[in-house]
């Protein structure tokens, strides 16, 4: 849910781009991190029913914990954290560690501050993506906000 308290399975705030169903060839499923926004049952469903048997699920432990708990089978998950590589067909998909903007939203306890630190855990629940293709890199943060950081470092 896009930033809200799941109050059952089946809703969503957040509208379809595109009918998860039309996908019939898909070469992977990556997820940045957990948020319903980001990672979806449908789609999971679609590609499970639509497309081949050997398209890889992949994403942070959280992500690939709720795929399998979709019905995803485990060895078509791939766990990513920060500082993995994974090439799919002509493509390296790199989960960067350095990564200036690498956030999942979460709530912390009272106590505990998050200022100029990465929250304990974040390495299982978000990754940025850096697609590197035979016609250029592609950026793919997930959640971000606005930076030169982007034209500086990739």
């Amino acid at each position: 849910m896009a930033g809200v308290k799941k109050l059952q399975p089946n809703l969503r705030t957040t509208p379809f781009v595109l009918d998860p169903f039309a996908i019939r060839q898909i070469d992977a499923v990556l997820a940045t991190h957990d948020h319903n926004d980001h990672i979806d049952v449908n789609v999971a469903a679609a590609v499970m029913q639509n497309c081949a048997d050997d398209v890889p699920f992949i994403g942070p432990k959280t992500c690939v914990d709720l795929w399998i708990g979709w019905g995803v089978p485990k060895e078509r998950c791939i766990v990513v954290k920060p500082g993995d590589v994974v090439k799919v067909k002509d493509i390296e998909i790199h989960a960067l560690f350095d990564a200036f903007d690498r956030t999942a939203l979460i709530t912390l306890p009272a106590d505990q501050k998050a200022a100029g630190v990465l929250p304990d855990g974040m390495d299982d629940r978000a990754v940025n993506y850096l697609f590197k293709t035979p016609g250029g890199s592609l950026y793919h943060s997930g959640d971000s906000h606005y930076s030169n950081y982007y034209a500086k470092q990739w």
